[in-house]
């Protein structure tokens, strides 16, 4: 879909034009300006303009901004840490960075479930771990552990 589109997309409802804000699960999204004049307007509730290929469309919900709204929060965050860092971080050093901050985060936000998710990670890294170490090999589909010298 053409900038050119989009813009007529957002005149055809109402707006002055849409402004491109970022990327959510594969849609480029956008904000629609109401009128360019720096003066605040109460127009109804929040939305975005999503665009993927040649489809376009408004936010379904509140919680769906919402969630893009959070996402484009998380990966500017992200984007922060790393610019900060000194330059000599290596890339695992910057992923751990990451992951810290993400634990955090779920921890202060008491999210039970992003903290389970967490530690399913960490034990499925570290079991993968020793079993390179060990000189074994795990099977997913019958979830069995063997030594590949038997195999």
């Amino acid at each position: 879909m053409t900038d050119k589109e989009i813009q007529e997309f957002a005149k055809k409802n109402g707006y002055t034009r849409a402004e491109l804000i970022g990327t959510w699960k594969g849609f480029k999204v956008y904000t629609p300006i109401y009128r360019d004049d720096k003066q605040l307007y109460f127009v109804g509730a929040p939305r975005a303009i999503l665009v993927k290929g040649n489809k376009i469309r408004f936010s379904k919900d509140y919680e769906e901004l919402n969630d893009i709204t959070e996402n484009m929060i998380r990966e500017e965050k992200e984007k922060v840490i790393i610019e900060v860092m000194p330059k000599d971080f290596s890339e695992r050093e910057i992923a751990k960075a990451l992951q810290y901050k993400r634990v955090m985060e779920a921890v202060l936000n008491d999210d039970k479930k992003e903290i389970d998710k967490i530690i399913e990670e960490l034990v499925d890294n570290e079991m993968k771990k020793v079993i390179k170490k060990l000189g074994l090999k795990k099977s997913v589909k019958n979830k069995t552990i063997s030594n590949k010298e038997t195999m």
